[in-house]
């Protein structure tokens, strides 16, 4: 049942839907204004989404007696108070699927969250959250699969120490939250998980510290963000050649050093590489297009490459965005990179004429030679 998008007075509504003669099991009153009454009991309602509505001051409080309720999205609902309850809504047992992101939620997660054993997906993300997760309630969560954390106050280990029994998590996103580091002892730990997608990017202290360790161990992963953490050391090709069906590596904003060593495979799957803004040296691979072959978004800025650009990346037709701007790159066939749309060479060292074919080109919209001796 959907009644979404409407001023709709709180008890008025509750008399309805509980003079209903069926049995609802889904409802839908996103975007709605329900400020007034109790929410109503059912028996039978198993998913209930109340995005950016107005709610009562108690309704966290009053809903646990939803006893069959699986899914519970109240995402953007400004809910009141600065921090979480510890009653009704830690009720719901059957719960799968829990979305409070958006609501300035703030303090540390309570410890009746761990209750929800059943639950398989939490999205906190967007509230003021504090604490070390290590030592939260969501430890004792096995069951998630999505786990979205991002934009609060948390503190996580890099380590992922606190999750290396979560078998069935999949998908982890922490975005804007301070990384830690965790004592020498939980190095080299063996998750029980397999992450498709891992996001720790853009932490509010980023550490001095080397790419994870648990990475070694994971061999199904298709985005891989982390970016904006000042990581050192080489750039990590096992991650290519652990993770054959990568699609999205992003290491920018970090202290990666040494030449970009590639293997010798071809990885069709990957179509974004952000490297930019590292220390990484030496020339670009010159295999480079056979290994990406369908690369959208290459983007190596803000490094010391020397040498030439490879103007096979021109014959690559899926290649949208190309950015090698601020390096040390001396040489480049510019007519033979034409095919793409946003073009950024800004910041080298490239020389000579410019080929009047260059204006010619049907594909290519943005182009930057700023800072170069053309």
């Amino acid at each position: 049942m959907l009644l979404e998008s409407t001023t709709i007075n709180g008890l008025r509504t509750l008399e309805f839907l509980q003079s209903l003669p069926i049995s609802l099991k889904t409802l839908s009153l996103k975007d709605t204004n329900l400020s007034q009454g109790t929410f109503f009991n059912s028996s039978t309602l198993e998913e209930l989404h109340l995005d950016n509505t107005s709610l009562p001051i108690n309704f966290l409080q009053n809903i646990g007696a939803l006893l069959a309720l699986k899914v519970l999205s109240v995402a953007e609902c400004d809910l009141h108070g600065t921090t979480l309850p510890a009653q009704g809504w830690c009720e719901l047992k059957n719960l799968k699927q829990l979305d409070l992101a958006g609501n300035n939620l703030g303090g540390s997660l309570p410890d009746c969250l761990g209750n929800l054993s059943s639950l398989q997906l939490l999205d906190v993300s967007g509230n003021q959250f504090t604490g070390n997760i290590a030592s939260s309630s969501l430890t004792n969560l096995v069951s998630l699969e999505f786990l979205l954390l991002s934009n609060n106050l948390f503190e996580v280990p890099i380590s992922m120490k606190p999750f290396m029994n979560h078998s069935s998590l999949k998908f982890f996103f922490s975005k804007n939250n301070k990384l830690v580091t965790e004592p020498a002892a939980f190095d080299n730990l063996i998750p029980k998980f397999q992450l498709v997608f891992f996001s720790l990017s853009k932490t509010t202290e980023a550490l001095n510290v080397e790419i994870p360790d648990f990475l070694y161990n994971q061999y199904d992963l298709r985005v891989l963000d982390l970016s904006h953490n000042n990581i050192t050391g080489l750039f990590p090709s096992w991650l290519l050649k652990n993770n054959t069906r990568l699609e999205e590596l992003y290491l920018s904003e970090n202290s990666f050093v040494g030449t970009l060593q590639l293997l010798d495979h071809p990885y069709p799957n990957m179509i974004e590489l952000d490297i930019s803004n590292n220390n990484m040296i030496g020339q670009i691979p010159k295999d480079i297009c056979l290994i990406f072959q369908n690369i959208e978004d290459l983007s190596m800025a803000k490094n010391r490459f020397t040498g030439y650009i490879p103007s096979c990346l021109g014959n690559i037709s899926s290649l949208e965005i190309l950015d090698l701007s601020n390096n040390q790159l001396s040489t480049v066939k510019l007519e033979q990179l034409t095919t793409i749309w946003f073009l950024k060479l800004s910041n080298n060292n490239l020389g000579g004429k410019i080929p009047i074919s260059t204006f010619n080109s049907s594909n290519l919209v943005f182009l930057y030679l700023g800072g170069n001796n053309f």
